[in-house]
């Protein structure tokens, strides 16, 4: 789904690389941390102009309840309940330019 590299660098040290040998790809695929992998969101839209982030895969529910201080409410993936409400809406535009 996402494609965007987030660990295809890892292969080499460069000096712009350097987070004193942390490794990305097994923090994201560490099964204790609840990642979900794998699986389509199933996003409303990607459109570049009127967005629709909320997923309404309910795969992505069902998480581990957050800690305190957060909202432990939100057992679920990513920033936007599936099925839920887009939060954005009325105070985020996507203008063309």
């Amino acid at each position: 789904f996402f494609n965007n590299g987030a660990y295809d660098d890892e292969t080499t040290v460069a000096a712009d690389n350097d987070d004193n040998g942390f490794d990305e790809q097994a923090a994201i695929e560490d099964a204790a941390r609840n990642n979900v992998q794998g699986t389509n969101p199933m996003l409303g839209s990607t459109s570049i102009t009127a967005p629709n982030y909320v997923p309404a895969n309910t795969a992505l529910n069902s998480q581990a309840t957050p800690p305190s201080g957060f909202d432990t409410t939100a057992t679920y993936a990513g920033a936007f309940a599936p099925n839920g409400t887009n939060w954005t809406t009325g105070w985020s535009s996507f203008p063309a330019n």
